[in-house]
């Protein structure tokens, strides 16, 4: 059921990607953000759901070092995603500029928004590392052809 979960929220946060993408930061710029928000906030649930999981079956399958790392990166990627979230609002609330897209230093708050943006880029660093660890248990994995008996009489 736990599993049955993240592929919903994997689905969700695979919509805000598809948000992201089709409404661009100078278009749309609060649905650009809540595609992110759905993006990055559900992703962190989604890996806190794996790390769970992980857990759960250590000893049977994975390795404690795997998941202790997968662990690791799941906290920091929250971390990073609060420092994105929290200097985010931070830089927007001393943005005194005209074009959002093209930031200067004059325009208030420019070294929150360096803050956010790193965070960013760092957070979605953890973010692939922790997918790239599904790799290696992945690859355990086998699937063969069910075997269908029918009795026709």
């Amino acid at each position: 059921k736990i599993n049955t979960l993240t592929l919903y929220i994997g689905f969700c946060a695979s919509l805000g990607i598809v948000v992201v993408a089709s409404f661009q930061e100078t278009n749309a710029f609060v649905v650009h953000l809540l595609g992110a928000g759905m993006c990055f906030g559900l992703g962190s649930i989604y890996h806190i759901i794996q790390v769970i999981i992980s857990f759960s079956l250590y000893p049977t399958f994975g390795k404690k070092s795997l998941n202790i790392y997968r662990l690791i990166c799941t906290i920091l990627y929250f971390v990073t995603l609060s420092l994105t979230a929290i200097f985010l609002v931070l830089s927007l609330l001393k943005f005194k500029g005209d074009d959002i897209t093209k930031w200067v230093e004059e325009d208030g708050g420019y070294d929150l928004h360096l803050v956010s943006t790193i965070a960013e880029w760092i957070m979605v660093a953890f973010n692939q590392l922790i997918i790239l660890t599904l790799a290696f248990e992945f690859k355990y994995i086998q699937f063969s052809e069910p075997k269908i008996n029918t009795d026709l009489g």
